[in-house]
């Protein structure tokens, strides 16, 4: 498929699509682990600011890892590792 006479770059988008997903996904579902209503994180580990310390640490995990993903990072545009340049 041909967009203003240039190739639409498929796997870009691609990358781009699983890398969104995954953060979307994974931190949504970290979100509601730890805070949904019934949630058995909330009576595991009651103080909400500890739940928050460990939302925040999961979350930024998930990126670590989206980051460092060498096959969707070669793509996606997300390296901020000098060594891997």
């Amino acid at each position: 498929m041909k967009v203003h006479d240039r190739t639409v770059p498929w796997l870009l988008l691609g990358a781009e699509l699983i890398g969104t997903a995954l953060l979307i996904g994974v931190g949504l579902s970290i979100v509601i682990m730890n805070f949904g209503q019934g949630s058995p994180m909330s009576q595991i580990i009651r103080n909400a600011g500890e739940r928050r310390l460990l939302t925040g640490f999961l979350f930024g995990t998930t990126l670590i890892f989206t980051f460092f993903w060498p096959e969707v990072d070669q793509w996606e545009g997300t390296n901020f590792s000098v060594m891997v340049e």
